[in-house]
């Protein structure tokens, strides 16, 4: 096998990774919009959201800004923005972060993005 073909295969691997990646990130996010109505994605994002403020991948503030918006949705980004003394963009890079930094506590190694 030479260079060209383990650099096409490299490239399939990574493509196929980053595909499965956004599906369980697609399937986080469907667990987020479940929260209110279904127990096994309340229970199961309430560990994950105790363990990752536990061990320090999440801060007070962000998982103050996460549980605003998604958890007991009452204000859009702006008003969380204005509370917490940030931009409408912070907010939703925050969200991207927790989210990022859920994905190995709910699907271990599957949840890395490579």
């Amino acid at each position: 096998m030479d260079y060209n073909e383990r650099l096409e295969l490299l490239q399939t691997i990574i493509a196929g990774s980053n595909a499965q990646y956004k599906g369980r990130l697609q399937m986080l996010k469907g667990m987020v919009k479940k929260y209110e109505y279904d127990a096994t994605a309340r229970s199961i994002l309430d560990e994950a959201l105790a363990s990752a403020h536990r061990i320090g991948s999440v801060t007070s503030e962000e998982l103050a800004i996460f549980n605003e918006s998604f958890i007991s949705p009452k204000d859009g980004p702006r008003r969380i923005s204005e509370r917490h003394y940030m931009s409408p963009r912070t907010v939703f890079r925050i969200q991207a972060r927790v989210f990022e930094r859920l994905m190995p506590l709910i699907f271990g190694i599957d949840g890395i993005k490579f």
